[in-house]
């Protein structure tokens, strides 16, 4: 585990969503769920750090233990007015930089799916220049992640139906999300 005083950056995800007016506590409670059930198994696909999870059912399960405590996405700001905002942080120890671009990318392409998004590619890809040069020694091969590798990844570990599964509900949910927005926060800019 990373202490909370080792210098690290952190990636921002803001989500703007549309949502009835007012929406009830359980489809806030479950879209965040489904949020966070997606960024966490998309992350135990890609990050080396969890290559003997296994993926079953129970890992779709409100009290299955997924990531370490470090790799997990924090809430920081959860607005219900209209259109619902969500801001979240992950942080990006040294370590693990190349495995949140892959996992950054898997969600980018998931949202882009799930809700026709056009996400700006460019602005992201640039954010994760800027990581790139943040954490400079530890993650000089750090770049978009290939497709064809990463949905090979995905395969071969055995988590793509779970994450269909999570699409899925996030697809079907009052909750519809309409604009990602994720930017990279330099050590010392939180």
């Amino acid at each position: 585990m990373h202490s909370s005083t080792e210098e690290t950056s952190a990636v921002r995800v803001l989500i703007r969503a549309h949502q009835p007016e007012p929406p009830n506590a359980s489809e806030v409670g479950l879209f965040v769920f489904d949020f966070d059930s997606l960024y966490e198994l998309v992350r135990l696909s890609v990050d080396p750090k969890y290559a003997d999870f296994n993926f079953t059912r129970f890992a779709l399960y409100r009290n299955a233990k997924r990531v370490d405590a470090d790799d997990k996405m924090y809430v920081r700001l959860l607005r219900l007015a209209s259109p619902l905002e969500m801001a979240s942080t992950i942080a990006v120890y040294a370590g693990a930089a190349a495995s949140v671009s892959a996992t950054l990318w898997v969600l980018v392409q998931a949202f882009e799916r799930m809700y026709n998004l056009k996400l700006n590619r460019e602005k992201l890809q640039l954010e994760i220049q800027k990581l790139k040069r943040d954490l400079s020694a530890d993650s000089k091969d750090l770049m978009e992640p290939d497709a064809i590798d990463v949905m090979e990844t995905l395969e071969e570990r055995g988590a793509r139906e779970y994450l269909e599964t999570v699409e899925k509900r996030l697809a079907r949910s009052a909750i519809q999300i309409e604009e990602v927005i994720i930017e990279i926060a330099l050590k010392g800019q939180r």
